[in-house]
């Protein structure tokens, strides 16, 4: 009973929060922060590029395994 109680007590609050603050009349001005220098990671976009496919790979390579022993022998 409390488990229903409390699954439905966190849906409620996940609607509610959302239309609280869609509903809230302050209006808020942002301002974006000033930039005193360029990124340090500019130029090295090729090189994660790069490590981002051969880590794709491996994890093909690895999970493609063909494994044919039997689970029981």
């Amino acid at each position: 009973m409390f488990r229903k109680i409390a699954f439905a007590a966190a849906a409620a609050s996940m609607v509610a929060a959302p239309l609280a603050a869609q509903a809230a009349p302050v209006e808020i001005q942002r301002e974006a922060a000033p930039v005193s220098e360029d990124s340090k990671l500019a130029g090295n976009t090729t090189l994660f590029f790069v490590l981002g496919i051969a880590a794709v790979v491996a994890a093909i390579i690895l999970l493609s395994e063909d494994d044919e022993d039997p689970v029981s022998a």
